[in-house]
């Protein structure tokens, strides 16, 4: 409990500076790649978002052409857009669906991760949206987009711990030893929360980081909180003192734990030895 304040007031006091570059290091060949795009061919390098088209009538039509080629001219009019590629275009290929009523078009780029401001993604969508009209749907996507529409963090985490909750108790049978794997593993994320905000000024840690942790976290921990709790109860069962069937349980399933997060620890500490210099 003292870690999880003295943490999570570490994090608000700093703040955060999440980064969502992870091109740091040249050392993969996907890295020495987008260093190459962007010395020889920059008006390639660029993120690259997908606007789709959906139309109920034929989107081949006169009228929905005219319709998507106006709305991707306008595109490639605002800033940072380095170039545009309509689905009719004459470099387009593939871009229609074979039932007719569904096209997209690209929009790319002049920058990529946090070179590129969100402002200017959300001008794009702004742009993009402003053209849908009843039968005529427009719907984006692509690294950029994901970038500015983050999907809403909290619900799904909540309907997990919801779920485990259910499980626990039917398995145990007990409030008690139903409430300590998940108040632990509640506790552990929080923690995490906190360090993460911090450790995000010393070195690159992207925003999905608190996402991912929150998903690992609550997994593992529940888990590894569950086979200490669960060696605690079978040697009370068995007669053991409760001081007693706390050392067999952190003896045994103790250990255990240990030894599987320390190997998770360092699996993904691997990602320095690649050459992925940021923080998951």
């Amino acid at each position: 409990m003292l870690a999880l304040v003295v943490v999570s007031l570490a994090g608000r006091l700093v703040g955060s500076q999440f980064k969502d570059n992870l091109n740091g290091g040249t050392g993969t060949p996907s890295q020495q790649a987008a260093v190459f795009l962007q010395r020889e061919f920059p008006s390639h390098a660029g993120d690259v978002a997908q606007v789709v088209f959906r139309t109920t009538g034929p989107i081949t039509s006169a009228a929905a052409q005219d319709r998507i080629t106006a709305a991707m001219t306008g595109l490639a009019r605002l800033p940072r857009v380095a170039s545009v590629l309509s689905p009719f275009a004459a470099g387009a290929a593939g871009q229609v669906s074979p039932d007719g009523h569904i096209a997209y078009g690209l929009v790319r780029f002049d920058a990529s991760g946090d070179a590129l401001p969100d402002s200017a993604i959300q001008q794009v969508i702004d742009q993009a949206q402003r053209a849908a009209a009843p039968g005529f749907e427009v719907r984006l996507g692509g690294t950029p987009v994901e970038k500015v529409e983050k999907p809403q963090f909290g619900r799904s985490e909540a309907l997990g711990i919801l779920a485990a909750v259910l499980i626990l108790l039917f398995a145990f049978g007990s409030v008690i030893a139903m409430v300590l794997p998940i108040v632990t593993a509640i506790a552990a994320v929080a923690t995490s929360f906190g360090l993460l905000d911090v450790l995000s000024h010393a070195v690159t840690v992207p925003s999905f980081a608190p996402e991912l942790a929150a998903l690992v976290g609550l997994g593992v921990g529940i888990d590894y909180a569950l086979f200490v709790v669960t060696r605690y109860r079978a040697a009370l069962r068995a007669g053991s003192a409760p001081a007693d069937a706390v050392v067999v349980a952190m003896t045994t399933s103790g250990r255990a734990v240990v030894f599987a997060g320390s190997t998770v620890v360092l699996s993904l500490l691997g990602l320095f030895l690649l050459g992925l210099l940021y923080v998951l």
